[in-house]
């Protein structure tokens, strides 16, 4: 686990931080609702795969002329794994920062968004829904639902 974790407790801190360490990549973050306008809504299990990945673009968009940098607009969870969208620039989003993003996409899909630890997408046929839980986490989101 990584220090500066330790010291985050929730998701607007997590997003202060993102925007105070990468000021290009989350150049949207935290702005009223004004277009454009960036979200974050995933689980802290999540907070490295994603401030890792912000650690590999960041210097990426700086090769980029700065009226034409892509930047953050939707971080989420869907379907049991990160989904995490750019707002592309005149030129796309370049090639070597959509394989990045991909990767973390499939990370995600085997860690568990509330700890960390590995997981597997779980889906609950009566709530209908699918995330992405290590087993200690998904048996008490289980009973959880159950009340």
């Amino acid at each position: 686990m990584s220090k500066w974790k330790d010291q985050i407790k929730n998701l607007e801190e997590f997003k202060k931080k993102l925007k105070n360490d990468f000021p290009n990549l989350y150049k949207y973050l935290n702005r009223d609702r004004s277009v454009p306008y960036c979200s974050l809504c995933i689980g802290k299990g999540w907070f490295d795969i994603i401030y890792n990945l912000s650690a590999k673009i960041e210097p990426e968009l700086l090769k980029i002329s700065k009226d034409n940098r892509p930047a953050a607009i939707q971080i989420k969870e869907k379907f049991g794994s990160l989904r995490y969208y750019m707002l592309r620039n005149k030129n796309g989003i370049p090639t070597n920062i959509e394989t990045l993003v991909n990767a973390a996409e499939i990370e995600s899909s085997k860690t568990c968004e509330q700890c960390g630890k590995p997981g597997t997408s779980k889906c609950n046929y009566i709530h209908f829904w699918i995330k992405t839980l290590c087993p200690e986490c998904h048996k008490e989101r289980s009973n959880a639902n159950k009340s």
